[in-house]
C-alpha cells in the first residue's frame, strides 16, 4: 500500500494568548512549520456495475419515469447511490 497524500496543511499563527493559536489551512505545504492533514480513512466508491445497479433501480424500481417526472427519477437515482456510499465508507 502507498504512503497516503496529505489533504491539506495547517500552521498555527500566534495570537495574545499562545495556548490558543489561530490555524490557518492550505492546500500546499507554505511553511516549514506546516502540519500534514489526512483523510481518517481511505474513500471507497461505487464502480461501474454498482453505478448500472442505480441506475437499474430508478428507472425499473421505483414509480417514477424520466420523460415523465425527471426530477423524482433522479432524487431517486441520488438516493440509491447515497444509501450504497454510506454503506460501503460507513459499514
Amino acid at each position: 500500500m502507498s504512503k497516503q497524500e496529505p489533504l491539506a496543511y495547517r500552521y498555527a499563527v500566534a495570537r495574545l494568548n499562545p495556548e490558543r493559536p489561530e490555524w490557518h489551512y492550505t492546500m500546499t505545504k507554505t511553511r516549514p512549520d506546516s502540519q500534514p492533514l489526512y483523510a481518517s480513512h481511505q474513500w471507497i466508491g461505487l464502480d461501474d456495475d454498482e453505478v448500472h445497479q442505480a441506475f437499474c433501480h430508478a428507472e425499473y424500481e421505483t414509480p417514477y419515469r424520466w420523460d415523465e417526472d425527471p426530477e423524482a427519477w433522479c432524487k431517486a437515482f441520488a438516493a440509491y447511490i447515497e444509501a450504497k456510499l454510506k454503506e460501503k465508507n460507513h459499514g
